[in-house]
């Protein structure tokens, strides 16, 4: 929508990930994100500013790779819709808190390093048809068998490429 509020957090998981699955609902996640500021004085010296937190949710597919890939502390990056989220007290009063519902989400890596691997999800009745789930036909492939750590074991001889590192080309 053109008047949706998409904003970009750069901080820290507050607390280790905890995936809500409900009986026939899709999968639910909230995590708590701190962000904290650096700040220069007129001096030049550093300091810390206000430690602002934020509620980020999650859903689907989505939860479910976050819940599987952050733990708490671990440095992120988030980009999201800015939402109002109204709710009453345990005393009863209205209160109010903005959250961010994420569209994207992953390590900064400034402070981390990372290694991706896609995520495939498959029902039964897609097992046929010889399309990847991202709809790319894969039915004239050779499969490559994984190590027992779950990475590919690459032979130099058949990549053609320098120094035994395989490039995978991806067109649109």
């Amino acid at each position: 929508m053109a008047n949706e509020v998409d904003v970009t957090v750069r901080g820290y998981v507050g607390h280790n990930p905890t995936l809500n699955q409900r009986e026939g609902r899709q999968p639910f996640l909230r995590l708590n994100v701190a962000s904290t500021p650096r700040i220069r004085d007129r001096d030049g010296e550093w300091s810390d500013g206000t430690t602002q937190w934020f509620s980020v949710k999650f859903f689907g597919d989505f939860a479910e790779n976050v819940a599987g890939s952050v733990r708490k502390g671990d440095a992120v990056l988030v980009r999201g819709r800015l939402e109002h989220e109204e709710y009453l007290s345990r005393d009863g009063e209205p209160r109010w808190s903005a959250v961010i519902v994420a569209h994207a989400f992953g390590p900064d890596l400034h402070f981390a390093e990372a290694n991706v691997r896609r995520v495939t999800r498959r029902s039964a009745a897609d097992e046929d048809d010889g399309l990847a789930a991202d709809g790319v036909d894969v039915s004239g492939l050779e499969e490559v068998p994984e190590d027992a750590d779950g990475t590919q074991d690459l032979n130099s001889d058949d990549d053609h490429s320098e120094d035994g590192y395989l490039v995978e080309q991806i067109g649109a």
